[in-house]
């Protein structure tokens, strides 16, 4: 979530610089559709920083534990399909703003178009990267469980060091 709060921030920051100093429309509306990613990206953060503080303070049990493992692990891989829905929308406003007339506000639409594209280009990146370090861990939850032994009124477990 810091990775996704920092990005949302040099998005607000940068966009609203980007908008006040640029000379052409479309990357006037670059830096404001920047801006809008910025602040839902850095809410995401704020919101999964108080879930995990939230959670750390839970008595959880271990199959709880698990299906947020595996839960977190699908989000991922759902939002990594979102972004590439985000990249093909970004790409179809840029194509869209050479079709439309002058009247329509092309350039709104090439920087609309841009920005989408790039947020979910990175998004999809973080997403990735995200999901390959909770697959990583597959193999500890794998160890953990090969330790554990459940039998009638006993619970066992082994862990080697």
């Amino acid at each position: 979530m810091i990775v996704l709060g920092t990005w949302g921030i040099g998005n607000i920051v940068a966009g609203t610089a980007g908008y006040f100093s640029a000379k052409e429309k479309q990357y006037k509306y670059f830096g404001e559709m920047n801006v809008a990613w910025g602040v839902i990206n850095t809410a995401i953060a704020g919101l999964g920083f108080a879930g995990t503080i939230r959670e750390m303070n839970q008595n959880l049990s271990g199959n709880d534990i698990y299906r947020r493992y595996k839960s977190t692990k699908r989000l991922y891989l759902i939002n990594a399909g979102l972004d590439i829905v985000y990249m093909g929308i970004g790409g179809i406003l840029i194509r869209h703003s050479d079709a439309v007339s002058s009247s329509d506000n092309p350039a709104r639409w090439r920087g609309y178009g841009k920005s989408i594209f790039m947020q979910g280009a990175f998004l999809f990146i973080f997403d990735n990267v995200m999901y390959a370090e909770h697959t990583k861990n597959n193999k500890k939850w794998y160890r953990l469980a090969q330790g554990m032994s459940v039998g009638y009124k006993s619970v066992g477990f082994n862990y080697r060091f």
